[in-house]
């Protein structure tokens, strides 16, 4: 029963760390759940604060939710709940959050200078962290299948 509660009262304090890095879901903060609840799908539906978020991501975080809906049903607090619930609330709520807080790393937007091909005058080029990535690793796959199919025409 120890171990049992001292892990609850780590992962706890480990929701709360991820949940203040950006504010998403915190089950223990003076905002009721139904508004952080309806903030987060409102965030999801607008099509920018989530924007690089996967589909499949999507759907855990909006499950997640329902999971601590039905978890918290009529209770005023988590600490009314039986300790093997209050557990696997936490582990939705830490779900949601790194979902929601990766997603958001990747939607910021980082912009640099660059000299395009053929002047000299610079630009600027805004993209976001996920774009930058995907062009990063499509430029990386098409240079090693350049360098395989030249390896293939020699052999």
């Amino acid at each position: 029963m120890k171990k049992g509660l001292i892990l609850l009262a780590a992962l706890l304090f480990a929701g709360n760390a991820v949940a203040n890095e950006r504010a998403t879901v915190d089950v223990n903060s003076a905002v009721s759940f139904s508004e952080q609840r309806s903030q987060v799908l409102a965030d999801l539906a607008d099509g920018e604060t989530y924007a690089e978020i996967s589909p499949e991501d999507r759907e855990k975080v909006v499950s997640a939710l329902g999971n601590i809906e039905k978890m918290l049903g009529s209770h005023a607090s988590t600490q009314a709940l039986h300790p093997d619930t209050r557990v696997a609330l936490v582990n939705e709520q830490e779900t949601i959050n790194n979902i929601l807080t990766r997603a958001h790393r990747d939607s910021r937007m980082v912009c640099s200078r660059e000299i395009p091909v053929g002047t000299r005058m610079p630009t600027n080029v805004c993209r976001t962290v996920a774009e930058r990535r995907r062009l990063r690793d499509d430029s990386r796959q098409r240079l090693e299948g350049a360098g395989r199919s030249r390896n293939n025409s020699i052999l």
